[in-house]
């Protein structure tokens, strides 16, 4: 009876051994992209690495366990099903966030691709009395060379107005 239960024991142990060095070199790999994430903003200058670092660390940490813990024969199914619907509600919402949040930067490039359809670099139009002949469209302005000087004019306000072109 004793002996059975150290065989088992025995048994278990290659599982183990494993599971553990899954997770150990997990560990190292996920502080490895954690450290090169942080280098790579900081080296571009770029504000919100360390929390994003740390992020992709904690991530890389719950999948690194899970499998570890399934190698050392642990049920996981309903650990990795909970993960699943909490990672896909945060994408649902990040996806929303920064659908909502570029809405306007949609529109104006929608209105940039119009604009450079109907006006061309070279016409002369009129608008909210002044005129002036288009010298560059670029993505959210249209540049006027006008008697006076130059004028740069939010295609936003071209397109919302009436213009008059001259042929």
């Amino acid at each position: 009876m004793i002996s059975e239960g150290i065989k088992s024991v025995i048994g278990y142990l290659p599982k183990l051994i494993t599971a553990l060095a899954i997770f150990v070199i997990g560990l190292l790999f996920a502080n490895f992209v954690k450290k090169s994430l942080q280098s790579f903003f900081e080296s571009m200058e770029l504000s919100g690495g360390k929390m994003i670092s740390q992020s992709i660390f904690m991530l890389l940490l719950i999948f690194i366990s899970i499998t570890a813990l399934n190698q050392a024969g642990v049920d996981t199914e309903i650990i990795t099903s909970n993960i699943t619907m909490i990672l896909a509600a945060f994408l649902l919402a990040f996806a929303l966030a920064v659908g909502l949040g570029a809405q306007k930067v949609v529109g104006d490039l929608f209105r940039t691709f119009y604009t450079r359809k109907i006006y061309e670099v070279g016409q002369i139009i009129e608008f909210n009395d002044i005129k002036g002949e288009i010298e560059s469209i670029d993505g959210i302005s249209v540049t006027l060379k006008t008697t006076t000087g130059k004028i740069v004019i939010p295609i936003k306000d071209i397109v919302e107005s009436q213009v008059r072109v001259q042929d």
